[in-house]
Formats: C-alpha cells, sequence, structure tokens
C-alpha cells in the first residue's frame, strides 16, 4: 500500500477531529467564549460532510490496494478524485474562516480547529501532486524474483 494514501487518510481523520477543536473565539472585556464549527452556522455540517466523504474515498483506495476490494480506476480519475477530496476539505476551512472574519466587528476571531483543519485539506492537496511511490508493509517483488532467478541458477 502507498505511503502517500496512508498520510492523506490520516490528514482526512485529523481533518475530521479539527471540527471539534474551537473555530470560532469570541472576547471582549476579558471574558472569552469559544465555540466549534457546529456553532452557529451551518459550516459545521459541510466541513463534517467534506471531511467524511475525503475519508471515505481514501479508505477505499487503502482497501483497494490492500485487494479487499477490486476496483479499477485509471489514474487520472483516481488523481482528479483526490484533488476534488482535498479542495473540498480546505475549501470549506477556507469558507468557515471567511465567515469568522465577517461576524464579528472585532469581537471574534477565527479559533485554533479551523486553521489546522485548513492545513489538513492543504496537506490532503499537496499529497496529490507530490510523487511518493513508496510502499508499506510489502516486501519488493522484484528483489524477491532476481534472488529466486539466481538460486535456480546455481543449482
Amino acid at each position: 500500500m502507498k505511503l502517500k494514501t496512508l498520510i492523506q487518510a490520516g490528514c482526512s481523520l485529523l481533518a475530521f477531529i479539527f471540527i471539534f477543536l474551537p473555530w470560532y473565539v469570541a472576547s471582549i472585556f476579558g471574558y472569552s467564549a469559544s465555540t466549534n464549527a457546529f456553532g452557529e452556522t451551518a459550516m459545521g455540517v459541510f466541513a463534517l460532510l467534506a471531511s467524511l466523504a475525503a475519508l471515505a474515498w481514501f479508505v477505499l483506495d487503502i482497501l483497494n490496494q490492500l485487494a479487499v476490494l477490486k476496483i479499477k480506476l485509471p489514474a487520472k480519475t483516481k488523481k482528479i478524485v483526490d484533488i476534488s477530496a482535498g479542495a473540498l476539505v480546505t475549501l470549506m476551512g477556507v469558507i468557515g474562516f471567511i465567515v469568522t472574519l465577517a461576524k464579528g466587528s472585532g469581537f471574534v476571531h477565527p479559533g485554533v480547529g479551523i486553521y489546522f483543519y485548513i492545513l489538513a485539506g492543504a496537506a490532503i492537496l499537496v499529497l496529490t501532486f507530490i510523487k511518493l511511490d513508496q510502499t508499506v508493509g510489502q516486501a519488493p517483488k522484484k528483489a524477491e524474483k532476481k534472488e529466486d532467478k539466481k538460486d535456480e541458477k546455481k543449482d
């Protein structure tokens, strides 16, 4: 299984977790309050759906690489879905950030959760364009075949 897919699945899971961290922080006269993505807008539902869709896609990809599922997808289609998953998560985070800035007149600020959510989405997106072909949990097949041929020639 490819290391890149594992990292992308991990970033999707982190994006899901970051929905529950503070997205909006309001402070006035020394008092502050915060709420997660599900606060006052429907943004949390959209962010939840985006992160779950990305996580579902990468889990399906991992299952396909482990030969649990037998789905044959062209490389271009896989790359388009990878880009879409990362872009959707990032876009939901950016829209949430803009909504946060438009909400308050200096009293409402973006919380740490929204920053991490955007970073997780950006990591998914960037990993799509990085060529990282390292596999995890498998022995290289070419090396085994070469050793077998050498053993056969010796006999």
